[in-house]
């Protein structure tokens, strides 16, 4: 007999008729009731979210998200709760997969260390505007409904536990994945998210002085803000002042910062701060491979090339791992890290390798044109039918889109024989409009 299941699903908006169909379309076929608290919308979402069914509540905005949050809570029925954001959310699988976990969890066949989760932590990948991820973290977005969770925080909200006990946190974060769009850079100049952060956060800190917390996330929207000079002041403060008053996620986040912020400006390959970040960031987390990267790249930028491909080896290597619980930027770098190993290899005369990542990156994004005529000079040598047969492992012989993108890349290379072949090859159909265009 299956365990009884509620689960509510949760959200506060404010002018989110882009995405609030898609954020209640997930969980229609999972989820017993959808909880749609509006701050002040003056778009359509009310609306929308009214059509699809959502109870709709109103709630008057007091510059405090986890206020506005704890009281999309207190309207829900179920036992367990999903709290997404309107930009957040998941695949038609996962959701499934989620109500099947919480059976689990309350028929006693899923448990930490013999106890039922309070909280239940998922991955949660930042998407680009071209769908790419940017990023990969641990969130929590699933929940208990008890009167013991709740939100703190006026921004970058977090879910407390005031029970008896330790909060109990469940790791999913390798069978659930959440998708965040908020934070691509059309969204950022839509809804102004960098300003608003930025006097929300300087208001918590003017109430609590020594909220480093709160200043690292200052820092961070300075940051996305491109107001370098105001980050690094306020980063550099934590650093000296409140570094060991921080947790350790912010602690990371502040040294890849300053890190990124230094490499950035061109730092010399004697500045002694570098080495020292760097050190400071393998004590926090001695997983994550960021740091390694950027430090590759700095080393690159200053023209040390086989200590870059050292740290840019050590950086993939730890990627591969995945030991990290930190948000980890580099699967959004990837294409980047194999174009740097591609030009280090190169220049140490490796073709090997060098065909190995530009492999890579084609796999990533196979309409990278760089990448394919590099590919291509370094197969210049290599006979025409090993290099058509070598081509289309990486292509599909039935899209037209690719067909054209090959023979761009063949023409541009010299290797005229092979695009025609490649024409030749097409349909009736596709050659007469190959031939017109």
């Amino acid at each position: 007999m299956k365990a009884k299941v509620w689960l509510s699903q949760c959200m506060i908006v404010k002018n989110e008729e882009k995405n609030i169909r898609r954020a209640l379309t997930w969980g229609k076929s999972v989820v017993k009731e959808q909880i749609v608290v509006d701050t002040g919308s003056t778009d359509r979402t009310v609306e929308i979210a009214l059509e699809m069914g959502a109870k709709v509540f109103h709630y008057k905005w007091e510059d405090d998200f986890s206020a506005a949050k704890n009281y999309a809570i207190e309207q829900a029925n179920g036992n367990w709760i999903a709290f997404l954001d309107a930009d957040e959310y998941l695949s038609p699988k996962d959701a499934i997969k989620i109500l099947l976990i919480l059976e689990k969890i309350e028929t006693g066949e899923v448990s930490v260390n013999g106890k039922k989760p309070h909280v239940l932590q998922s991955a949660l990948a930042d998407i680009r505007e071209d769908g790419s991820v940017s990023s990969l973290m641990r969130q929590q977005r699933i929940f208990q409904n008890l009167e013991e969770l709740r939100y703190r925080n006026r921004i970058h909200e977090q879910i407390y536990y005031t029970g008896i006990g330790e909060l109990v946190l469940g790791d999913l974060a390798n069978e659930i994945t959440v998708f965040h769009t908020g934070y691509t850079r059309q969204v950022l100049t839509d809804t102004n998210k960098v300003e608003r952060n930025i006097n929300l956060l300087t208001r918590e800190i003017e109430k609590n002085p020594e909220d480093y917390n709160s200043m690292v996330y200052l820092g961070e929207a300075y940051e996305a803000g491109k107001k370098i000079t105001e980050a690094e002041e306020v980063f550099e403060k934590v650093l000296s002042c409140g570094f060991d008053k921080i947790d350790k996620i912010r602690k990371l986040n502040l040294l890849r910062s300053l890190i990124r912020i230094r490499m950035n400006r061109d730092t010399p390959d004697d500045d002694p701060k570098m080495p020292f970040l760097y050190k400071k960031a393998l004590e926090v987390d001695p997983f994550n491979p960021d740091c390694d990267f950027f430090i590759g790249v700095w080393k690159y930028d200053n023209g040390h090339f086989i200590e870059a491909l050292e740290y840019f080896k050590i950086s993939l290597k730890k990627q591969e791992e995945n030991k990290s619980t930190i948000l980890s930027y580099l699967p959004g770098n990837l294409e980047n890290l194999y174009t740097y190993l591609i030009d280090i290899y190169l220049k140490l005369s490796d073709s090997g390798n060098a065909v190995k990542y530009i492999v890579l990156i084609l796999r990533v994004n196979k309409y990278n044109e760089n990448a394919l005529n590099g590919l291509l000079r370094l197969f210049r040598n290599e006979s025409e039918s090993d290099i058509y047969t070598f081509i289309w492992k990486l292509y599909d012989k039935n899209s037209l889109k690719d067909k054209l993108f090959v023979i761009k890349s063949l023409k541009i290379m010299g290797f005229l024989t092979l695009s025609e072949k490649i024409i030749s090859d097409m349909t009736e159909e596709e050659r007469k409009w190959f031939s017109e265009s």
